[in-house]
């Protein structure tokens, strides 16, 4: 429910148009996306009718090169950062998953900004890691 509504949301993001994104898995190719959850799941509020409201974590992550290619480096860093601010834009104006029945959107919260995960001959894993927000209706 949730992984899909998120992976629909990220795949109209226009600066990763040209990466496939997948849901917990990333391939070891350059340009492959991945969204995972990342298991921190918390009750923000609860109600007396039952309902409440809810955050989950989770982790958007590339595929990218990795040597001593400035230029390749920073072009990875700098579309995560975009990816980041695509996140706060769609914030401001109300722009959210559509999850499913029962439940409503509300923010992503970016609690980790663009880091290196890991790095290896198969090239480098950057990820941004962030809040889902959320409430039943």
């Amino acid at each position: 429910m949730i992984l899909n509504a998120l992976l629909e949301f990220f795949e109209s993001c226009p600066y990763i148009a040209d990466r496939k994104v997948s849901v917990n898995y990333l391939g070891h190719t350059a340009n492959c996306a991945s969204l995972e959850a990342m298991g921190e799941y918390s009750v923000i509020k609860k109600y007396y009718d039952g309902k409440g409201v809810y955050s989950q974590d989770f982790a958007f992550s590339i595929r990218c090169g990795f040597d001593g290619n400035v230029a390749l480096n920073l072009r990875d860093s700098e579309l995560m950062e975009r990816l980041c601010l695509w996140i706060e834009q769609q914030n401001a104006i109300g722009n959210m998953p559509c999850l499913a029945d029962g439940y409503s959107a509300l923010k992503l919260k970016i609690i980790k900004m663009p880091y290196l995960y890991e790095s290896s001959v198969q090239g480098a894993r950057m990820q941004i890691e962030f809040s889902l927000i959320y409430k039943e209706v």
